[in-house]
């Protein structure tokens, strides 16, 4: 059997890990979201149906599970699910911390490398509150940083096998760079 690739993206909010992820798809590889285990499988575990999802419940089962695994535990349940999965190169969105990294890297060893999509502080405020879908204000970037600085994001962009700088006015331009990045991946890691 052939060993997955996991390839693990890692950014700010509005630094465009999504468009990066996008562009993965476009490419035709498997990409699931960390938000995805208390979206979808923990409640689908539990028997919870899905109309009666709400954000507060996601908090509670991301709350429960790491009281009870600690703090990899959505790391433990999405890798549980990816291995599963029968793609070979599954992007991953959304890992965020340190304890997470490590529970990947343990599971899938030198086939397990991050991403890190880098912006500017103004950029992604510029980004994040001018979303027509969900527009929000720069305390919510705010917000999101001091949480992100808590769980650890910042050691794990650091730490990144790549980063890509996203301070791109053009999306083509970040998705031309972005594609280049993932054929890089994929001629050094899925050889």
């Amino acid at each position: 059997m052939l060993e997955k690739l996991i390839v693990a993206v890692s950014a700010h909010t509005g630094a465009g890990k999504n468009v990066f992820i996008d562009v993965a798809k476009n490419l035709g590889y498997f990409c699931f979201d960390m938000g995805d285990v208390v979206r979808v499988i923990e409640p689908a575990n539990r028997g919870i149906p899905k109309e009666r999802m709400t954000k507060e419940l996601e908090s509670q089962l991301r709350t429960e599970l790491r009281q009870k695994h600690g703090p990899a535990a959505i790391a433990m349940v999405a890798s549980e699910y990816i291995k599963k999965q029968p793609a070979r190169v599954i992007f991953v969105s959304d890992v965020v911390s340190e304890a997470e990294v490590n529970y990947f890297q343990a599971q899938f060893g030198k086939k397990f490398c991050i991403v890190a999509v880098l912006a500017d502080y103004e950029v992604r405020v510029r980004r994040v509150t001018s979303r027509a879908d969900r527009p929000r204000d720069r305390s919510y970037v705010d917000e999101r940083d001091k949480w992100a600085q808590e769980v650890g994001l910042p050691q794990v962009l650091e730490n990144a096998d790549y980063a890509i700088e996203n301070n791109c006015d053009s999306l083509a331009e970040f998705h031309g760079r972005a594609r280049g990045l993932i054929t890089k991946i994929f001629r050094e890691k899925a050889a």
